[in-house]
């Protein structure tokens, strides 16, 4: 079961380009892994460095958050999760994104992914009619490429409502099932561009992915 995590077609994408994805995937597992397995400390320090490896990560954190928040607005005990498993990496980004500011004069948060998202669903519905109604356009290597985006995006639908359909009878925890909506909203804003490049969304869907296969 656990071979089924490297077997997302972005990781190879990643390697080949020696981007973080797969060191971040790696942290994020490990940290859900061990705060499932109640060793929150370790958990926190493994979110923390998945932070500093890709910013998105950070949803997992406001996943952990939000399930703490509702369970303490209940009064009820969280278990096995703590209040430092999400506030710890968040604490890390904001001084990474402090020291990156004293350094470039402006926050990396304001100043990259610019372009990168909009309303949501626009930029998914934009490149798939495009796909659909000029499918060799631009000559049959262009077609070729456009059915194999098909496939690709084909996939990522399937997946996610294969989970939507599961989620309600998924024994994941709460911070689990909440993380991954956030990266489907996430999905969802991508714009135009990231979906047109099949290296780009498939980077963007890595934590989608990821999270997804805990919730199976």
């Amino acid at each position: 079961w656990g071979l089924t995590f490297s077997l997302y077609p972005g990781f190879i994408m990643s390697v080949c380009r020696n981007l973080s994805e797969v060191t971040a995937a790696c942290f994020i597992l490990t940290g859900l892994f061990l705060i499932r397995t109640e060793r929150p400390k370790l958990g926190t320090i493994a979110l923390a460095l998945a932070v500093l490896a890709r910013e998105t990560t950070l949803l997992v954190a406001v996943g952990l958050g939000l399930a703490w928040i509702i369970a303490w607005m209940k009064g009820k005990e969280v278990q096995p999760a703590k209040w430092y498993c999400w506030t710890m990496p968040l604490l890390v980004y904001i001084c990474t994104q402090i020291l990156l500011w004293m350094n470039w004069g402006e926050f990396p948060l304001l100043s990259s992914g610019r372009g990168d998202f909009g309303f949501p669903f626009v930029g998914f519905v934009r490149r798939y009619a495009h796909s659909m109604l000029f499918p060799t356009s631009s000559g049959i290597v262009e077609g070729i490429a456009r059915f194999i985006w098909l496939i690709e995006t084909s996939f990522l639908i399937a997946f996610v409502w294969s989970i939507i359909r599961t989620m309600g009878n998924s024994e994941a925890p709460a911070h689990e099932k909440n993380s991954w909506v956030f990266y489907v909203v996430l999905a969802s804003l991508m714009s135009y561009d990231i979906w047109n490049s099949d290296l780009s969304f498939l980077r963007g869907a890595t934590e989608l992915y990821v999270i997804g296969m805990l919730l199976l």
